[in-house]
């Protein structure tokens, strides 16, 4: 499977957040309470979410470990601080981004696709990758269905 990479500015921008530590045998029941935890702090804050969901995985995955996750919504304007939620500004960058369509799990050819990009075209890989969920479980119950958009925060060499 091919795939289009294009390289985009994101303005700053509000996101509330939670970090977890997460182990992939429990990855599904971490995430789906990580955003339910988000969306009530939101929802009591009386804020407007701003954008889907996000994920950034600050470390590689294994069976042994769990690793250091970070889900976010964007949002309208900053709230004070609520139990695990926080309220941060995702600082402005250029990304690498491509289309995945499919289940999270089949994502890896949609990452090697913007990796080969990033270093073909003279460009170095600055932050850690961030999955932004357009179809999420939240509006399908078919993997199949699921549309994330990879991003990569990316400089000029």
């Amino acid at each position: 499977m091919s795939f289009q990479v294009d390289v985009r500015h994101l303005p700053p921008q509000h996101a509330a957040v939670i970090e977890v530590q997460a182990h992939p045998s429990h990855m599904v029941s971490v995430v789906k309470s990580g955003y339910a935890e988000l969306g009530a702090a939101i929802t009591r804050a009386g804020v407007s979410f701003a954008g889907p969901s996000f994920f950034v995985m600050e470390q590689i995955f294994d069976e042994e470990q769990p690793a250091k996750i970070q889900l976010g919504f964007p949002v309208a304007v900053p709230f004070p601080a609520d139990g695990d939620v926080r309220c941060t500004e995702l600082p402005a960058c250029d990304v690498a981004t491509a289309i995945h369509r499919g289940p999270y799990d089949e994502a890896g050819p949609a990452y090697r696709a913007i990796e080969d990009w990033i270093s073909a075209h003279g460009y170095v890989s600055i932050g850690y990758p961030r999955e932004v969920y357009l179809v999420s479980p939240a509006d399908t119950m078919d993997p199949l269905e699921y549309i994330t958009e990879i991003q990569i925060p990316i400089a000029h060499r």
